[in-house]
């Protein structure tokens, strides 16, 4: 075990913890100078932390949360290609930064929001389609 916590393999970076999406952190992978296969990649493992760890808090993530592992799983078998994944990642991604924000202007209590925000929600995924995404899930 103390071998384990103290070896080091040269070359490679300390892992991280997963990216929790916020307006800034998208902003970031948007501009960001990486590959779009690994701004695919931050925005799945940041959105499912995001998830993971606010969704029973913040029940509209869970619709969110599945959209994602559909993605990813459509991304691994090929259905889909990383450009087409990274734009349909990132309208997600918004979904949850309009949400978010949504929630603090209301100044409603999680649970309120949750009900009522469904509307709200139904109109982002309206807008996001009248936008022409070809989310195909």
């Amino acid at each position: 075990m103390l071998i384990r916590e103290n070896a080091e393999v040269p070359g490679l970076a300390p892992l991280r913890r997963p990216l929790k999406i916020n307006e800034q952190t998208l902003k970031a992978i948007q501009e960001g100078a990486s590959s779009d296969s690994n701004k695919v990649i931050n925005l799945i493992k940041g959105l499912q932390t995001t998830v993971a760890e606010k969704g029973s808090a913040e029940p509209y993530l869970i619709p969110i949360g599945e959209r994602v592992d559909a993605i990813r799983e459509a991304l691994e078998v090929r259905h889909i290609e990383t450009s087409e994944a990274l734009g349909q990642l990132e309208a997600l991604a918004q979904e949850r930064v309009a949400a978010q924000k949504a929630k603090r202007e209301s100044g409603l209590e999680d649970e309120t929001f949750a009900i009522t925000g469904t509307e709200a929600a139904g109109l982002w995924r309206s807008e996001r389609a009248s936008q022409g995404s070809k989310c195909r899930l």
